[in-house]
């Protein structure tokens, strides 16, 4: 209620009448409503009242001939009125506005990630052919379409995947394995289970496919075959394809739990030294052992002479304090669960954490995390396999 009538807007005013009573009344019948009613004096009221109900007042008040004074407007209403004066302002803030609105939707930036032998140029122009380009809508960057024309344009790339996050466009790329150059180069590839998983999605671009989804596997089985059965020959082929499957790692990360903290000032040592160009003499010292206990604080002053030249001459302070070291004890640190998520993603070819269960214990003065995570990853690595037939037999 109280913003409906900052938007419509009100009056503050004063109302001068020698019948006030009278002059209330006079109001009321005719359906004003007045708001914050404040008597200062015997001849003099101060209330507030809707902008869309002062012009009745106003007639009111000069109909009878007593006096109406303005204090003061204020609601939304003024304000977005004052701002008739300042059009440069006006056309600011719509141009931000804009700005809001259309950005969010839109690719400004777009992140290759993942190879190393393409230039990450190269593969940005592949994709500007089916439209990933700066300022390109969101909505209409289709991951697919990208996907298989990188695959076809770049025979390099074995995966490729892109996604948006915000204004950002990530095109992650896996590059293929060089091939072995010479004679014994294998005729056929198969693909293996890199670990132990269940399977969820599997795309088959070469070979014979030898598990299905929902089927589990362990490391080293194969999952597509480079040898197909074609009845009386058997075809020989580089197998590739695309696995994903659940995977379960198990991670204890582990980070002290307490730490020395300097306290008190126990004593303060100085140490003068005289360095002549690059050679540096002790005018006395004192013992330069030090530990996590001592911070040193160094001073240096060269001679110079006047006009500002400055000579290869100085005088070196440098002061040892030493400190007194407490014990205390830390929350678990909230970067010990998001770097354990950080090292399993580095761990997989492609793919994401699915889902987590950690804990975090205090054990001997140290923070220890111990959780189990379900990660849906590529499982799927390539294995040549042992020449059968050799060239030119």
């Amino acid at each position: 209620m109280a913003f409906w009538k900052s938007l419509v807007g009100q009056y503050c005013v004063e109302l001068v009448s020698s019948d006030i009573g009278q002059m209330l009344s006079a109001i009321n019948s005719e359906g004003i409503v007045l708001q914050q009613v404040q008597f200062v004096d015997e001849l003099h009221l101060r209330t507030t009242i809707s902008r869309t109900q002062f012009p009745g007042l106003k007639q009111i008040i000069t109909k009878r001939g007593e006096e109406l004074n303005i204090q003061k407007r204020k609601g939304i209403f003024w304000k977005l009125c004052s701002l008739k004066k300042r059009p440069v302002l006006v056309l600011g803030l719509l141009f931000v506005l804009m700005l809001c609105l259309l950005i969010p939707s839109r690719i400004l930036f777009v992140e290759v990630s993942g190879n190393s032998k393409i230039p990450g140029n190269y593969i940005i122009e592949t994709a500007k052919k089916c439209g990933l380009d700066i300022f390109a809508s969101r909505r209409e960057v289709r991951s697919e379409k990208i996907k298989n024309t990188l695959l076809s344009e770049i025979p390099q790339l074995q995966w490729v995947g892109v996604n948006t996050s915000g204004c950002i466009a990530r095109i992650s790329v896996r590059e293929r394995e060089e091939q072995p150059q010479n004679e014994a180069y294998p005729l056929a590839s198969s693909v293996i289970a890199e670990r132990d998983g269940i399977i969820q999605e599997i795309t088959v671009l070469s070979g014979t496919p030898l598990c299905k989804v929902g089927q589990g596997v362990k490391a080293g089985d194969v999952l597509v075959s480079g040898y197909t059965d074609c009845g009386l020959v058997i075809k020989l082929q580089q197998a590739d394809a695309e696995v994903f499957a659940y995977t379960f790692r198990d991670v204890e990360a582990v980070t002290p739990g307490k730490i020395l903290k300097r306290t008190a000032e126990q004593s303060k040592k100085r140490k003068i030294m005289l360095r002549i160009g690059k050679n540096i003499i002790n005018l006395w010292k004192d013992s330069g052992i030090s530990d996590t206990r001592c911070v040193k604080m160094y001073s240096e002053e060269h001679l110079t002479l006047p006009g500002g030249f400055q000579l290869p001459v100085a005088l070196i302070t440098e002061y040892s304090l030493d400190y007194l070291l407490s014990e205390e004890e830390i929350e678990p640190p909230d970067w010990l669960g998001a770097s354990t998520e950080e090292y399993l993603q580095s761990c997989m070819i492609a793919g994401k954490i699915f889902q987590k269960n950690s804990v975090i214990t205090d054990e001997d003065s140290l923070c220890v995390l111990r959780g189990r995570y379900v990660c849906l990853e590529m499982i799927g690595q390539k294995r040549y396999e042992e020449n059968l037939i050799q060239n030119g037999t």
